[in-house]
């Protein structure tokens, strides 16, 4: 079975031949984040491919350590499975998609491991990221995913596409009028509905909205790390960490406890 690590400065300290920083200096010239997952087969051979999708997660809007830690998870029981049905990573079909959702979701062939909408999800965001980003690098022709595509309408003429990942699965209240945004739609919003943007990328002349810029930063911030309607409602300029001399992914963020789920 596939075990998960992390690279760890400490740890390559161990044996004295580097100290705490020569060894976290080697790290940082490898491009390796401290804490970073990665894995290796049972045999201890590195599964290479998904390492090296991981190490690019702080580049791709994944900045929390949480983020890289679940997003390996997922991978690793992906891979576990489909190494079980004797299919390669890099040739997974949307059969064995069908055939891990039977197993992880409806508990066919007597698997106890079932899990919930939400975290069904969140594992079909991890693979297929993984495979989105295979496809970039040449490294197999599409991803084993069908996909929706809505066609909206533009004031200014013409239409853009948005996708859905049809193995995802609804999730919340039937009758919930908030719906989670999809990454290609979050962008739209993000550019399109606050920015001032046309779908190319150009400015739209009829566009009217103020203080775009910050409305757009605020909006991004939410996104990016979960911050709730009145969480965001109650920051205050003192509570945003400040910005550090060198270039880093991921700042800690401290809110007070009265605004906070459960304070």
């Amino acid at each position: 079975m596939a075990q998960l690590f992390f690279t760890s400065a400490q740890a390559l300290a161990l044996d004295g031949a580097l100290s705490v920083e020569e060894a976290a200096s080697s790290q940082m010239a490898l491009g390796l984040i401290q804490g970073m997952p990665f894995l290796l087969d049972e045999d201890g051979t590195p599964l290479r491919e998904i390492n090296n999708w991981l190490r690019l997660l702080p580049s791709h809007g994944a900045r929390s350590p949480k983020t890289w830690k679940a997003y390996a998870l997922d991978l690793m029981d992906w891979y576990e499975f489909l190494k079980e049905r004797g299919t390669v990573l890099l040739e997974a079909t949307r059969d064995d998609l069908a055939a891990y959702h039977a197993q992880r979701r409806l508990g066919d062939g007597g698997s106890k491991r079932l899990i919930i909408a939400s975290s069904w999800n969140r594992k079909i965001t991890s693979i297929e990221g993984f495979y989105q980003w295979a496809v970039e690098e040449e490294l197999l022709n599409k991803v084993p995913f069908s996909y929706r595509y809505t066609r909206i309408a533009l004031e200014t003429g013409g239409h853009t596409h948005l996708k859905t990942n049809l193995a995802k699965e609804k999730t919340g209240r039937g009758h919930a009028n908030l719906k989670w945004l999809e990454q290609d739609q979050l962008q739209t919003f993000l550019n399109v509905g606050l920015t001032g943007l046309l779908p190319d990328g150009n400015e739209d002349p009829k566009f009217r909205g103020r203080n775009a810029a910050r409305n757009r930063a605020i909006a991004e911030l939410m996104a990016t790390i979960g911050l709730r309607v009145q969480e965001a409602e109650n920051l205050l300029v003192t509570e945003l960490p400040a910005m550090p001399e060198k270039h880093t992914s991921f700042l800690r963020m401290h809110l007070p406890a009265p605004i906070c789920k459960g304070e």
